[in-house]
């Protein structure tokens, strides 16, 4: 709306406001059809073809007043056009179509950006909605990752997604009363560990060695977050052994035993699961047969001590 329009709805309730930007939209659209004349039969038909082409017919609706204030009719009408044409179904269909491949992280993360930014145009039902689809597709284009992928995946681009796709999560979760929480719930967070945990078995299958020291990584951080005498039953395993432990010459301050490859993974985050899911997810993924069953790799083998002490 002009400037004269957004001075009249200051101050003003939802309800009232509106009232006077939809009075200010209709004699917009009065004057444009007065110029354009009346609408022909092709015409028509294509508003029918190119609302067929889409799982949102209507475009999507716009948010409240309030929310409108500082955004153009052209913003607007930009983005209900590409809802229109189908770009949110094909945002959608490429993390979860078979026929195509998967999108690389990046691109992850570009289409939660944008599903983000329509936050402030759309109201907060279709927004929660395209919120959700989020939620279902990013693990699903993940898990569809083969070999190929694998070996493009960047493990601090992958952490990012995970990240990401929980934040975007929380903006939309609200607790038994309604009121927006602050902090995610117990089961996204063990949802967003299990993904981890998924990619990381993926990593440790792939067919370049480089990739399974990364997914052998990934899950040696997860059980040393969740395990809190792991170093202590690692040193008396040494001990017991009479084996001097490797240390890492990586950078001042390096702990003992540890992989040096600071670029294969980022810091340990805390974990949400416990000890008994992270064991029994080990055992019925068989993460000690991908270690020393038929792809068996004398260095792999070498960093898996925290697995093997882990389920001693």
């Amino acid at each position: 709306p002009p400037a004269n329009i957004t001075k009249q709805i200051i101050g003003l309730s939802d309800a009232e406001a509106a009232k006077i930007v939809a009075s200010w939209h209709r004699k917009g659209q009065l004057t444009s059809t007065a110029a354009s004349g009346e609408v022909t039969g092709s015409d028509k038909q294509n508003e029918k073809s190119a609302s067929s082409r889409s799982s949102f017919p209507l475009g999507i609706p716009r948010g409240n007043a309030a929310q409108l204030v500082n955004v153009s009719m052209h913003q607007l009408a930009i983005v209900s056009e590409f809802a229109k044409e189908g770009g949110l179904d094909s945002l959608f269909q490429c993390h979860c179509d078979n026929s195509i491949p998967p999108p690389n992280c990046r691109v992850m993360m570009l289409n939660m950006q944008l599903i983000y930014q329509l936050k402030k145009y759309i109201g907060a039902p279709k927004y929660q909605d395209l919120v959700w689809e989020v939620k279902e597709s990013i693990p699903v284009a993940l898990l569809r990752y083969q070999d190929i992928q694998l070996k493009e995946i960047n493990v601090k681009e992958f952490s990012d997604v995970c990240v990401a796709t929980k934040d975007i999560i929380m903006s939309v979760q609200t607790d038994d009363s309604g009121v927006k929480v602050a902090t995610p719930n117990q089961d996204l967070l063990q949802a967003i560990d299990i993904l981890r945990l998924s990619m990381a078995k993926k990593l440790l299958l792939c067919s370049q060695l480089q990739k399974r020291y990364q997914g052998l990584s990934m899950i040696k951080d997860i059980i040393e977050t969740v395990s809190n005498k792991l170093p202590l039953q690692l040193e008396k395993r040494y001990q017991l052994l009479g084996v001097k432990r490797n240390v890492s010459t990586s950078g001042k301050g390096a702990k003992p035993n540890q992989v040096s490859a600071a670029n294969i993974s980022s810091a340990p985050l805390k974990s949400s699961l416990t000890t008994v899911q992270v064991s029994s997810w080990l055992v019925e993924n068989c993460i000690i047969n991908a270690i020393f069953g038929e792809s068996l790799h004398q260095d792999l083998v070498a960093k898996s001590d925290v697995i093997l002490t882990y389920m001693a």
